[in-house]
Parts: structure tokens; C-alpha cells; sequence
């Protein structure tokens, strides 16, 4: 058996684990930003989980603890420390927001060689939920007065949101060179990177949506996004939730 020393020395056998490689390698599979990004936020929401609860400074201190136990411990640790982690979560974000995060916690502990059963987490955890209200769907009239008290660059969003189908954080992400003018309807091209499924395709919009789009469009570089200035697609829905 090659004695630790020089298993050390040889530093091809060496495989650092870090917060940036797992980032990295998300991106590699994903070939989506926005699933980095979202990433980012999971473990960034643990870090501040992990100073609130128990001072610690990152996620990695608390990983590196659990490594310090015996590992006969590992599994019952982590399982409670996942469940306080949804609880903690949970109290300020939707359900499916807190799952979604956990879930991506755990990935990063096992990414550090933390093994658990999943078949224990499916039984032990107890995942939020959420009060299911009826959601109110508008009515055309509702659209039609939300459209007409609304400035030119939103009547635009609106309607291309309305007639084309788009979910938001792939209307944000569009830029002029997506739409294409040639045809008898303007059709849209949704790059792969935005899209929930990572692959393109594409939709029309309305006579209507036109209408509204074309006076903001036509004073745009190709490279320009259309309805927001902010490069960071989640902040840009973010923004736009919030203004609507």
C-alpha cells in the first residue's frame, strides 16, 4: 500500500473539492446559467442559515464539523440539520422555493463525500407546504385595463407575454436578434439557456403585441435586451414580479 506521504506528493490523486468546482461542473451538465445562479443562491441561503444558527461562517465549516465526527453519525446529523435548515427556510420563502434549495444542499454535501441514504431522507424529512389558495386567472377585461394604464415598454411585455406564451424569465431574457421580423407574424427564437427544458424553440406573438413592440424595438442593437437593462436574468423577473 502506497504510504499517505506519497499519495500527497502525487497531486493528480488529489481532487479538491470547492464551492467554484461544484458550480462549475453544475454549468458543464446544465449549460445554464441560470441554474448556476440558482445554485448561488442555495448555498448562499445555507451560509447565512449556518451563521444564524450556529455562527458558523460558511457551509464548508459546517460540512468540515460533520467530516469530524464519527461517520456512523453522519447520516442522523445531517438529517436533522436539513430539517431545522427547511424550517429556518421556509419562513420566509414558498415551499417549492425551500425544497428546491434543499435539494441542492444535499447534492453539495454528497459533492463533498457526505453519504446519505435518500431513501432515509424520503422518509425522515418532512417537506414544507404551502396554503393551497384558488389562483385568480384575469379576465380579458382585467388584461385589457391592466394593458391600457400601463407605460409603452410594458403594453410591449404584456402583450408578447399574453400572446406568445413565454414564461417571464424567458421574455427578460430575449434580445433584439431573438425576434425575427420577416415574417407575416413576428416569430421569436428562445435560446436554450432560458428555456426550463435547456433546449430552443420558438413561439409568434400578436398583431397587438406588435403594435406596442416595434416603435421600442426598432431603436435597439441586435445585442440589446428588449425589455430590461439588467444582465442578471433572475434580478430582472425579480423586478419586474415585483413592479407588476
Amino acid at each position: 500500500m502506497i504510504e499517505r506521504e506519497r499519495i500527497d506528493e502525487l497531486g493528480y490523486l488529489n481532487v479538491l473539492r470547492s464551492r467554484d468546482k461544484f458550480l462549475t461542473n453544475k454549468f458543464n451538465k446544465s449549460k445554464s446559467t441560470s441554474t448556476v445562479d440558482f445554485c448561488k443562491g442555495a448555498l448562499h441561503s445555507f451560509d447565512k442559515f449556518a451563521f444564524a444558527k450556529f455562527g458558523k461562517d460558511s457551509t464548508e465549516q459546517v460540512i468540515e464539523d460533520i467530516k469530524k465526527l464519527p461517520e456512523s453519525r453522519h447520516e442522523s446529523v445531517m438529517i436533522d440539520l436539513f430539517q431545522k435548515y427547511l424550517h429556518w427556510k421556509h419562513e420566509d420563502s414558498k415551499a417549492s422555493t425551500s425544497v428546491a434549495y434543499y435539494q441542492t444542499v444535499v447534492e453539495y454535501f454528497s459533492y463533498h463525500q457526505l453519504r446519505i441514504n435518500h431513501y432515509n431522507l424520503r422518509r425522515d424529512i418532512t417537506l414544507p407546504e404551502d396554503p393551497k389558495n384558488m389562483r385568480h386567472a384575469l379576465t380579458l377585461a382585467e388584461i385589457r385595463k391592466l394593458v391600457d394604464n400601463s407605460k409603452p415598454k410594458r403594453k410591449a411585455l404584456y402583450t408578447v407575454l399574453i400572446s406568445s406564451g413565454m414564461r417571464i424569465g424567458e421574455t427578460m431574457g430575449l434580445k433584439k436578434r431573438d425576434f425575427d421580423f420577416s415574417q407575416e407574424r413576428i416569430r421569436i427564437t428562445i435560446p436554450a439557456k432560458l428555456t426550463k427544458k435547456n433546449t430552443e424553440r420558438q413561439t409568434y406573438i400578436s398583431k397587438e403585441a406588435e403594435h406596442y413592440l416595434l416603435p421600442i424595438i426598432k431603436r435597439m442593437n441586435q445585442d440589446d435586451l428588449v425589455f430590461t437593462t439588467n444582465k442578471d436574468n433572475r434580478k430582472a423577473v425579480d423586478r419586474e414580479i415585483l413592479n407588476f
